[in-house]
């Protein structure tokens, strides 16, 4: 019997009334959801650090801080300047509040828990993306100090831009790309002195990649260096003139004193690695404690 002619024969194949989305389709998809979730958690975030910042006093050390604020300067002896500056303005905006004082950290958090997530999706993809945002949140110790005022608040985000844009170089031939690392390099080491840290990773990192090796002959990279020390240049300038007190301090006074147990984990090593026998393996069992409680997700 032969088929009708509106009707499909019984061996071909019906075509779906819609045609299926494209692998791009469905990772655009993907990419909007996991960029939608990482900002609802972040938005979150953020109104629960603004709410704690709001209501609970000033420790001794954003207390240390905060008077920084007052007295501006290029740098102090202990740290560089760029935590005393951020309060400058959060306070000189909004007054003298306890929330005012925290407000930049507030927001370093929420811009740091951003990049995060954006390095995460880079590297594997937007739910990787969510669930390193979710981590971090999750470390003790940044759960708790995220919303203090300590020179950390605003390292971290501009630590978590230049790795982002350094794996960028990685891919693209971009020749502002460097140029953009060395301003957040020279930013970050007008946070905390950790940044040079690195400084040396990242030679290594070019160094010894195939694709980052190009970046090497090239002259936006050794521009990119310039301009992070012309962006450092208040901390050089001011220890230059000082006879460089802050080297000094890091360097020889504090690998000199005597180590206050509990104070830091810089300390608690110090410590560990002047004891001996059994007091040798407590030190360690008691930093690699603390260590774990303050770095180890909740979820663990």
């Amino acid at each position: 019997m032969p088929a009708h002619p509106l009707l499909p024969s019984p061996t071909s194949s019906v075509a779906p009334p819609f045609p299926s989305p494209s692998a791009g389709a469905q990772q655009a998809t993907a990419a909007e959801n996991g960029r939608f979730l990482a900002l609802v958690w972040i938005a979150g975030a953020l109104a629960l650090r603004a709410l704690s910042a709001s209501e609970t006093p000033l420790g001794n050390g954003e207390a240390y801080y905060y008077a920084w604020s007052r007295f501006l300067s290029l740098s102090y002896y202990d740290h560089p300047p760029l935590i005393a500056w951020l309060v400058w303005v959060t306070t000189d905006l909004f007054g003298g509040s306890t929330f005012a004082v925290r407000l930049g950290p507030v927001i370093a958090s929420g811009v740091f828990g951003y990049l995060v997530y954006k390095i995460g999706e880079r590297l594997y993809g937007p739910r990787a993306g969510f669930f390193s945002l979710v981590l971090v949140s999750g470390l003790p110790v940044f759960l708790a100090s995220s919303m203090l005022v300590n020179p950390e608040a605003p390292l971290a985000p501009l630590w978590a831009g230049y790795l982002l844009v350094v794996d960028r170089m990685r891919s693209e031939d971009d020749a502002s790309l460097p140029l953009l690392a060395g301003g957040l390099l020279g930013a970050a080491i007008l946070a905390k002195y950790t940044a040079l840290l690195l400084v040396p990773g990242t030679f290594a990192y070019v160094a010894f990649s195939a694709r980052g090796r190009r970046w090497l002959r090239r002259p936006s990279f050794y521009a990119g260096g310039a301009i992070a020390l012309l962006v450092a240049s208040p901390v050089i300038a001011w220890n230059a003139a000082r006879g460089w007190p802050s080297l000094a301090l890091h360097f020889v006074e504090r690998a000199g004193a005597t180590p206050v147990a509990g104070e830091n984990a810089v300390n608690q090593l110090v410590e560990a690695g002047s004891s001996a026998g059994s007091a040798l393996g407590a030190s360690v069992l008691r930093v690699a404690t603390g260590q774990l409680m303050a770095y180890s997700p909740l979820l663990v």
